[in-house]
């Protein structure tokens, strides 16, 4: 698949409770917000169009995500989980006419440029996840029927992607790392202080 047949959606509406009261997705991490790692690398791809889903009432959230021309998308209930905001970005890019959708994480500050290529490359079929360790996780795209499946209300994520022919793309374990805890975002950072 073509980046340019695809557009990429940042899911950033997650409230974070592990976290603690601080925005995670704005405390520094390598030395600027976490959220703009992941929006540097996408940037870096010619994908047809950038998508993301905020709480609403987030200025500060979605603000680096303006300045890099993403569209937003607010999420109204947060707290629904992963699943509704799928559903959500799903629907709003089935609106524009768009039939393939690239999904990232905010939190995962180390996917990198190259694991998007090979995510398109390999993207032949109607889902495509990334896998590390045998769990299948984001980035993921959803092509055509997939995408139209998961904007459905009664569609449940784990079936659509366990009954299509998913196709895996190896994933490390440093980039497969996604940050809840102030702990994790340490951890992780220490790694690259050596």
């Amino acid at each position: 698949m073509r980046a340019e047949d695809c557009a990429i959606l940042v899911l950033a509406s997650g409230s974070s409770k592990r976290f603690g009261p601080e925005d995670k997705l704005l405390t520094p991490f390598l030395g600027r917000p976490l959220c703009t790692h992941i929006i540097d690398t996408t940037v870096q791809i010619n994908f047809m169009h950038r998508y993301v889903i905020v709480p609403e009432n987030c200025p500060d959230r979605v603000a680096p995500f303006i300045q890099a021309n993403f569209q937003i998308i607010i999420n109204p209930k947060p707290e629904a989980g992963r699943g509704y905001a799928l559903r959500l970005g799903a629907q709003a890019l089935l609106a524009h006419s768009i039939k393939n959708m690239c999904v990232v994480l905010a939190d995962m500050p180390l996917i990198n440029t190259s694991h998007l290529h090979t995510l398109l490359e390999r993207a032949t079929g109607p889902v495509t996840m990334s896998a590390y360790n045998g769990i299948k996780m984001p980035p993921a795209i959803f092509a055509n029927e997939a995408l139209i499946q998961l904007s459905k209300p009664q569609t449940a994520r784990k079936n659509l992607v366990e009954n299509q022919q998913t196709v895996c793309v190896p994933l490390s374990g440093l980039a497969a790392q996604d940050i809840d805890t102030k702990t994790e975002l340490r951890t992780l950072e220490d790694q690259f202080k050596l």
